[in-house]
């Protein structure tokens, strides 16, 4: 039995279900990683469970005949059963017990489908094999066919059966993942997906109305770098690909998702070597090519060591005589890097501290005067792929200060405890799942603090389509003093262009967003709300962030509140 759950559980997990999705009812002890087993004494306790359900799956597992054992004293009846599902729009039930014919075709129904793996006269399970194929994404119907065609070859006696009211239709339209999920046969025509560095085209022919197609775009089995909106132009899906989507040189993998009006999502998956170019910053391979840093503007740059000899030349300017710091990070994994330190022609460091994939971070008192850093790849055999890097430099010379951020959801008023935000003072990055970060005296004179909050989609139940519309955020700033809020808003890494942002008793800012990120700077009133809209259909990230010029005190705090709301859209579901 243990196994038999296991493989469940598995195959659950695998097709989208989240733990709080499922439960497991057993009056043994079974041991299932994050499941607690529930005692099931009585059917009001199924009951009870699937409540309002509009899809549910159940698997029995264990001993059965007229009736299936809970306890050695006490059974649920299949009318039980049957009564417990009734109010439920689709159902799957899985029995893995010997049980007669008759009984399971007194359980069905309309918009139900019963698989049972073995009959009255059967001892051996088959549950492996088909667990097995749903966690492949068969539909019922070829999981339960394949299960029988692999297990009868083992033991011919077996006599599994499926049952549903009209043949194999049901079963052979839907698959278990992320609620009952429906499959509406032949969903292409044809179609031709071209990719290369800068475009994806895809030429898609189909009977069902397409809603919408999405690229997302990942590196060697690593985190989605994009998901990338296709758009309908000249009878073809087709977008611009951005340039950080293929940082690195290597093998990329690209899963087109075509949703279509029925809200049943069509994957298909392409590969896509890239190989690695230039950084934005090239030409710098020399003292007279050397890059501008400005020191006030404390930005972080992006290199990498694209082919052999490359060094990268930055030039910066030192108005008056303080600490700076120097900081190398966010490497990648087959780098490691050393610096030089120049004041005009004069090497005055040469430096390398840390090894592969390790920071380099370096303070030094710098006099008035014009430096130069000359950073090279330590290994001068690495070049191109995992190569990149990140560059800040700043001063340290800044009374302290305490950031403080709460993040809470806009119906409930609940604080969202896995939300994080960030202070960058002076280029250094601080960063804390918590509501404060206390930065020291020594470090930051000019400060970014950002927070970012990232939405997961909300979960397709049944053949629903999911559309999530963000609106109702508020933004209230403090202290009582001026400031420029910078508002960059992403889903998934790609900037949202048609959002807008309202302070309250005037004309609405436009957020005018690009695809090289690129937004609008607006100059913030004292303890201003903010009324922020916006309509997009993937996941996104709202990234607020307040940037003083003047120095704080160190006493003074200064805070930022972002309040959100969502809600899930659901489109028509098809009738079974």
């Amino acid at each position: 039995m243990q196994t038999n759950i296991q493989l469940a559980y598995n195959a659950l997990i695998a097709q989208g279900y989240y733990d709080e999705d499922i439960r497991l009812f057993s009056s043994n002890a079974i041991n299932i990683a994050n499941i607690q087993t529930v005692p099931l004494q009585e059917v009001n306790v199924l009951k009870d469970w699937i409540g309002e359900t509009r899809d549910v799956t159940v698997y029995l597992t264990g001993k059965s005949k007229d009736s299936f054992m809970l306890t050695e004293s006490n059974c649920l009846s299949y009318s039980q059963l049957n009564d417990a599902l009734l109010n439920c729009d689709q159902s799957i039930v899985i029995f893995d017990s010997a049980i007669e014919q008759q009984y399971l075709e007194n359980l069905s129904c309309e918009n139900r489908i019963i698989v049972s793996s073995m009959n009255d006269l059967s001892q051996y399970s088959f549950s492996g094999f088909f667990w097995n194929n749903i966690q492949d994404g068969f539909t019922i119907n070829k999981a339960f066919e394949s299960a029988q065609s692999t297990f009868t070859l083992i033991n011919p006696g077996q006599k599994p059966i499926i049952i549903e009211p009209d043949g194999s239709t049901l079963s052979k339209n839907f698959y278990i993942a992320m609620g009952v999920s429906y499959v509406p046969g032949e969903v292409l025509t044809s179609s031709s997906i071209e990719i290369n560095d800068y475009i994806i085209t895809a030429d898609i022919t189909s009977p069902e109305a397409i809603f919408s197609v999405f690229a997302e775009i990942s590196y060697e089995n690593q985190e989605i770098c994009n998901i990338i909106k296709l758009e309908y132009v000249n009878n073809v899906f087709i977008a611009e690909i951005p340039a950080e989507c293929f940082a690195y040189s290597g093998l990329y993998e690209v899963k087109i998702t075509i949703v279509f009006s029925n809200g049943y999502p069509y994957v298909t998956t392409k590969e896509h070597t890239h190989t690695q170019g230039m950084d934005t910053y090239e030409p710098d391979n020399s003292y007279e090519n050397a890059t501008w840093y400005d020191v006030a503007l404390f930005e972080t740059q992006y290199h990498n060591f694209y082919e052999i000899n490359d060094e990268d030349w930055i030039k910066f300017e030192v108005d008056e005589k303080d600490i700076h710091k120097i900081s190398i990070s966010q490497l990648g994994r087959e780098n490691d890097v050393r610096f030089k330190l120049l004041k005009g022609m004069d090497v005055l460091y040469d430096i390398n501290n840390a090894g592969l994939q390790s920071d380099e971070k370096f303070e030094i008192d710098l006099d008035p005067g014009t430096y130069y850093l000359c950073i090279l790849p330590a290994d001068e055999s690495i070049v191109g792929i995992h190569t990149q890097y990140s560059l800040t430099i700043g001063k340290k010379s800044a009374e302290g200060f305490s950031f403080c951020a709460t993040i809470n959801d806009f119906l409930t008023n609940m604080l969202i405890n896995n939300a994080k935000f960030y202070a960058f003072a002076n280029g250094m990055l601080h960063s804390s799942p918590k509501e404060c970060i206390t930065l020291g005296n020594e470090d930051c004179d000019k400060v970014f603090a950002e927070h970012i909050h990232y939405f997961e989609e909300t979960k397709i139940i049944g053949v629903a389509a999911s559309k999530l519309e963000y609106s109702g955020v508020d933004l209230k700033l403090w202290p009582q003093n001026k400031g420029i809020l910078i508002l960059n808003i992403k889903s998934q890494g790609n900037p949202v262009t048609n959002a807008s942002i309202l302070p309250m008793c005037d004309q609405p800012y436009t957020i005018t967003s690009d695809c090289f990120g690129n937004y609008t700077m607006i100059n913030v009133p004292v303890d201003t709300v903010f009324q922020l809209n916006v309509d997009y259909f993937k996941p996104m990230s709202i990234q607020s962030t307040l940037y003083y010029k003047d120095v704080l005190e160190s006493s003074q705090k200064f805070q930022v509140r972002t309040r959100f709301m969502h809600e899930k859209l659901d489109w028509q579901k098809p009738s079974i």
